[in-house]
C-alpha cells in the first residue's frame, strides 16, 4: 500500500508542478526534484514515524514540522493578500516584504527546509541523511533559479529586497 501511495502521490507532484517541469534551468524543475526527494524521505522514514513519541529527537523533529507548517500558512497568506496573484500564488504582480518575507524572501521554501529536516529526525539514517542533503541542495537551487525570475518580474525592487533580507534561513544564508 505504501508503494502504491509514493508512486501516486510522486506522479502527482509531477503532473500538478506546473510548465516548463522538465526544462533544468527553470526553479520548477529543481522544486519537483525537492518534492520527489522529500516524498522519498517521508516514505523511507513513514515506518517509525511515532515510534518513541516523546524522545527528545520525536520532540525536536516535531518542532520542525509544526514550525514548516506555520512558516507555510503564513507564507501563504502574506502571498495570497499581499502579492496580488493573477493566477495562482506563483504570479505574484506585487513584491512582498511584509510579514514573514520582511525577514526571508523564500519562506515557503524555509518551510519545505524544515518539514524535510523534521522527517529526517523521525528515524536518522545514512539513507535518511542523503535524502535530506539532496531535498536541501535542490531547495537551494530552487531559489537561485527563482530569484533569476523575480528579478525579471519586479526589477530593482527585487535588488534592494535581496540586499535587506536573507534568502532562507535568517543569519545564515
Amino acid at each position: 500500500m505504501r508503494v502504491i501511495l509514493f508512486i501516486i502521490l510522486g506522479l502527482g507532484a509531477i503532473i500538478f508542478s506546473g510548465r516548463p517541469r522538465f526544462k533544468p534551468r527553470s526553479y520548477r524543475f529543481f522544486r519537483l526534484l525537492a518534492f520527489e526527494a522529500l516524498l522519498l524521505l517521508v516514505y523511507v522514514n513513514s515506518p517509525s514515524w511515532l515510534f518513541a513519541p516523546f524522545s527528545t529527537q520525536q520532540v525536536f523533529s516535531w518542532i520542525l514540522l509544526l514550525g514548516s507548517m506555520a512558516l507555510a500558512f503564513h507564507g501563504f497568506w502574506m502571498l495570497h493578500k499581499y502579492g496580488q496573484p493573477t493566477e495562482g500564488i506563483e504570479t505574484t504582480t506585487q513584491l512582498v516584504d511584509s510579514g514573514v518575507f520582511r525577514i526571508i524572501r523564500h519562506p515557503l521554501y524555509t518551510s519545505l527546509l524544515l518539514f524535510g529536516w523534521g522527517v529526517f529526525f523521525k528515524h536518522p539514517t545514512w539513507t535518511a541523511t542523503g535524502i535530506a542533503l539532496g531535498a536541501t541542495a535542490f531547495l537551494m537551487a530552487t531559489t537561485v533559479y527563482e530569484e533569476e525570475e523575480n528579478l525579471g518580474r519586479f526589477g530593482d525592487a527585487y535588488i534592494d529586497y535581496q540586499k535587506r533580507t536573507w534568502r532562507m534561513i535568517p543569519f545564515v544564508f
